[in-house]
């Protein structure tokens, strides 16, 4: 599928003096500009993210009172019960607050929904499983910001509620002792972006009055749930996971030691790439097709024999969850080939009897990314269907749900991504009906994906120094992506390569200099023809590979197109 490459524009005059006052070259300057740097200062906290400047979680609407509601507790003898979630930022929430009342000397359980049967978030059961555990004091992390139901039926139980979530509330709060949501209305809180373990931390923070030595311990469980949840990695957010990597990598806690060695990744230094397909999707899935329970007792053991059996386990349940998947993806496919008119449809809406309810949100990114379309995956069993919907940059598909609700029993979620349920009679209907909103809100241009390009830079400009520098920018995600660049009009130096199962390597020259490109997955050299092109651009991300004892530099490819109209000149010579 073609792609439009948009390459950010230039601000040299910022960049070089960015560079010149913290000396690093010139691209980096540009670098952190495309990542929202406007000045010197902000550049210099941005390259070294410290635990000194997080904000002051007294900041926090409500979060000093849920401070003396847990010393109170405590104080009283009283349990705590702290009701979680069931992906990994859920799962991460759940064992950090469970770490930090047990510090503090707390009678603390936890209970995490099932996905498929309950639901997500609080739901009718809470007042049942409060009295099941004895519970004088109610925790949710994660979730329950719009539960105005279960938090009165709480309250009306004599239970004290205390709401800690990152989703947007409603036009009113759930009438708990304490909501702590950095999305209230009338916060003040200076960073909106955190994840939901990041809200727990503030609070854990606030609880310890800031012991910094202490919160350390904290920020391996903050670090996994944040890359998870897939929030901007800027702000509180990058130190936040830049410090927990360390703890990561320097002394991990048991359980995520364990999950790596299943993993593969045990004598690596891991990164969020690391967190996020390999840490992550075992952790997630068993809350996908199973308990999220065993996942947060991982978090919690301090026994290696137990952690050992149960990342052992969560590995064989995400084998399961991959097998699972890609069965639902090729059944899936063949259904879009056979009924689907993208002529008339902008929206893919597909559903089928026993599709995984916990697995076809997956299935319906993979499909989205592979046709660049909003995707609607239903699993219908009787005459009930639950689905996931994930979207495309330029289509609010919640907003989309809520000018179709009339075909819906019930929804939620946001922009990107939504669950829903609905009568198995109204899914022809909203079929239609989600594809004549789109037609108003989708663009032809809206469907063409767009890659976002930091700079175009010479052969010669790729060496050793700008991938170490490249490499202060890190940890990446969302708004501070790994540095992509336009490499123009090359060639190929000898034939093409097969790498791995699927994958491509290229030798790439631009008369002077050369390089190995590679494709891991094949699909950009596979659909690209070299007879016809003549000199050809790249995109890629440069890399230092490490193989044999030996390191060498490569570029990891992202797309290539014919050569476009000379682009000189490339961005300034690189000078360290």
């Amino acid at each position: 599928m073609k792609k439009i490459w948009n390459v950010k524009e230039d601000s040299s005059p910022l960049a070089h003096t960015i560079a010149h006052t913290l000396g690093v070259s010139d691209i980096l300057g540009q670098l952190l500009i495309n990542r929202g740097i406007g000045d010197v200062i902000e550049a210099e906290q941005f390259l070294s993210p410290s635990l000194s400047h997080l904000h002051n979680p007294h900041l926090l609407n409500d979060i000093d009172q849920a401070c003396e509601l847990i010393q109170a507790a405590i104080s009283r003898r009283e349990n705590v019960l702290v009701w979680g979630d069931y992906d990994v930022d859920g799962v991460s929430s759940c064992a950090l607050l469970i770490t930090g009342l047990n510090r503090a000397g707390a009678r603390v359980s936890f209970h995490i929904p099932r996905r498929v049967e309950d639901g997500y978030g609080l739901n009718e059961d809470c007042v049942a499983v409060a009295r099941q555990h004895n519970a004088r004091l109610f925790i949710s992390v994660d979730c329950g910001i719009t539960s105005h139901r279960e938090v009165a039926q709480l309250k009306e139980a004599g239970i004290k509620v205390i709401i800690t979530d990152h989703h947007r509330p409603a036009e009113t709060l759930p009438l708990a002792d304490a909501v702590v949501d950095p999305w209230r209305k009338d916060s003040s809180y200076p960073f909106r972006d955190l994840a939901g373990v990041g809200v727990a931390f503030k609070l854990i923070q606030a609880f310890f009055d800031e012991d910094a030595e202490l919160l350390r311990e904290f920020l391996d469980l903050v670090a996994l749930g944040t890359v998870c949840d897939v929030v901007p990695l800027v702000g509180e957010n990058r130190i936040l996971v830049s410090e927990g990597l360390k703890v990561i990598n320097s002394a991990p806690r048991t359980g995520i030691r364990a999950l790596a060695r299943v993993g593969g990744i045990a004598s690596k230094r891991i990164t969020t790439t690391h967190i996020g397909f390999i840490l992550g999707p075992r952790i997630n899935a068993s809350g996908r097709i199973g308990s999220a329970d065993e996942s947060c007792r991982l978090l919690l053991t301090d026994n290696p024999d137990e952690a050992a059996r149960l990342s052992t386990k969560l590995d064989r349940i995400n084998r399961s969850r991959q097998q699972v998947g890609n069965r639902i993806l090729k059944e899936a496919l063949t259904q879009i080939e056979d009924k689907t008119n993208f002529k008339h449809e902008k929206v893919i809406v597909i559903y089928d009897e026993g599709w995984h309810p916990g697995v076809i949100g997956i299935v319906a990114s993979r499909i989205a990314e592979r046709f660049f379309r909003p995707t609607i995956i239903v699993s219908t069993q009787g005459q009930s269907g639950k689905g996931s919907g994930r979207s495309i940059p330029n289509f609010h598909l919640f907003e989309a749900l809520e000018r179709c609700s009339e075909h819906l029993v019930e929804y939620g979620g946001h922009k990107h991504a939504v669950g829903l349920t609905i009568a198995k009679e109204n899914l022809r209907e909203f079929r239609q009906a989600i594809n004549r909103v789109a037609t108003e809100m989708i663009t032809v241009d809206d469907l063409v994906p767009k890659i976002d390009v930091d700079l175009v830079v010479s052969l010669s400009d790729v060496t050793t120094d700008l991938i170490m520098e490249c490499e202060k920018l890190s940890p990446f995600g969302v708004q501070n992506p790994q540095p992509l660049f336009l490499i123009p009009r090359l060639s190929l130096k000898r034939p093409t390569r097969s790498l791995g199962a699927n994958g491509v390597a290229l030798w790439v020259t631009d008369g002077r200099h050369y390089v190995e490109a590679l494709d891991f997955s094949g699909e950009v050299v596979r659909a690209f023809d070299f007879d016809g092109a003549g000199h050809f651009d790249i995109l890629g991300y440069p890399s230092l590979n490490e193989w044999g004892g030996t390191t060498s530099i490569t570029v990891k490819l992202k797309d290539m197109r014919a050569a476009a109209r000379p682009l000189n000149p490339p961005f300034a010579p690189f000078h360290p």
